[in-house]
């Protein structure tokens, strides 16, 4: 494949892409960045291995009748489609988003009375008038204190003693880090109501 028929699918891709915008958010950069590799790579391709990906994707054998590039427009219809989806973090991540990122995005951007949803693993480390507390994401609630919690704003009203936001409390003077799955089994602990 000559470099001038890679730089026109390229090109013909970014079109195509343009068709499908929205009004630009935060991070579709990035997103736009893994469609057009993924591109770049489906083009790279051969039959074959288009006919596999089409497979792996859709869960069924493509058309017979399909052409090459029919295939490699429903497989990046699809890639594009998954990446308007809210990412639930319970789930597997797409390999192009770090999970500190996923979570910096989910704290900054979380909407008001909406549960915010970290990856299990996620540690949280607050620095409060020269205290610093601690919050582990556990699959389904957050551990603090030895207490489980549902939301990060409760505990962050019971470390501040105000009427404060957990996203925007734990948005600021955080360390953030990941532990692996199996520093994360729960000991018997009590559930704390919201307020």
């Amino acid at each position: 494949m000559s470099n001038d028929r890679l730089r026109f699918n390229l090109s013909q891709w970014l079109e195509t892409l343009q068709g499908f915008q929205e009004p630009r958010t935060e991070g579709q950069d990035e997103d736009d960045l893994y469609l057009i590799k993924q591109y770049a790579r489906l083009r790279l391709s051969s039959m074959k291995q288009v006919r596999h990906d089409y497979k792996m994707e859709f869960g069924e054998d493509c058309s017979i009748n399909f052409t090459f590039d029919q295939i490699v427009m429903k497989i990046m219809e699809k890639y594009h489609a998954e990446s308007k989806k809210p990412i639930n973090p319970d789930m597997h991540l797409p390999r192009h988003i770090h999970p500190i990122d996923f979570n910096s995005d989910a704290l900054k951007n979380s909407s008001r009375g909406a549960i915010t949803k970290l990856i299990p693993g996620t540690v949280l480390e607050r620095e409060y008038h020269g205290e610093v507390y601690v919050v582990y994401c556990r699959q389904g609630y957050y551990e603090y204190s030895r207490r489980k919690y549902r939301t990060l704003t409760t505990i962050a009203r019971e470390i501040s003693g105000t009427y404060c936001s957990g996203p925007n409390f734990f948005s600021v003077k955080t360390r953030m880090y990941m532990l692996p799955s199996k520093d994360l089994y729960p000991e018997k602990m009590e559930f704390v109501a919201d307020e």
